[in-house]
């Protein structure tokens, strides 16, 4: 291009040269097929320092599967994470889910890759620059971040490690969540929520029905 004197492709053209395509999640039917998994900063009381808090959440059901609190950030670390969700979950190797992450450091690292390549497990990556293709984790640490007792900062690990603990018992027993039909994670993921709703359909029609014998009788 220079030797002509004349501009390589500039703005839309430009960028669909180098552009990612949208992770191809397939149909999420079901709990442990999908887990997206991210890193956010915790601020402690330190100046300069902060913790880091790994999380690993369900697709589906939202429940957060594991999570993992750490004063670095390493590829070993993102293992620890996967390594308790797979236990916690106890999945066989033909049950294991796909991982969906942005492209940090820590997810696209060699040993990352090895670790997932090892397992037999698929990668997939958002876009850059494209917190959509990954809303359910950015919706989460959005809720970490401003639930009212939220402390902004810790002095301690330990001091983190038991907030957290508390919080994300809440947030997979206690929490009705919007965007599964206000059930709690931990109903929608084990299929208690069906249950619920079937019984929330009973009570609007006896509901209804007693309404309707009500309005007759005026």
């Amino acid at each position: 291009m220079k030797s002509k004197n004349i501009n390589g492709p500039r703005g839309i053209y430009a960028r669909r040269k180098n552009k990612h395509s949208k992770p191809d999640i397939g149909k999420i039917s079901g709990p442990n097929q999908l887990w997206s998994w991210d890193i956010t900063h915790i601020r402690t009381t330190t100046r300069y320092c902060h913790f880091y808090l790994y999380v690993l959440l369900d697709w589906y059901s939202r429940k957060v599967i594991a999570w993992h609190l750490s004063d670095s950030l390493a590829s070993d670390e993102a293992m620890t994470l996967w390594d308790k969700g797979l236990v916690a979950e106890n999945l066989s190797i033909e049950q294991y889910p796909k991982s969906l992450s942005d492209r940090g450091t820590q997810m696209r690292s060699i040993a990352t890759k090895v670790f997932f390549n090892n397992l037999g497990m698929k990668q997939l990556f958002s876009r850059p620059r494209t917190p959509n293709d990954n809303p359910q984790i950015e919706s989460l640490f959005s809720t970490v971040k401003h639930v009212p007792k939220y402390p902004e900062r810790f002095e301690t690990i330990s001091q983190a490690e038991k907030y957290f603990e508390e919080f994300f018992t809440w947030y997979n027993y206690e929490h009705y969540h919007t965007s599964i039909g206000m059930v709690t994670p931990n109903d929608r993921h084990t299929g208690n929520d069906m249950k619920i709703f079937n019984k929330r359909d009973e009570i609007k029609t006896q509901t209804f029905k007693q309404r309707r014998l009500h309005h007759c009788k005026i």
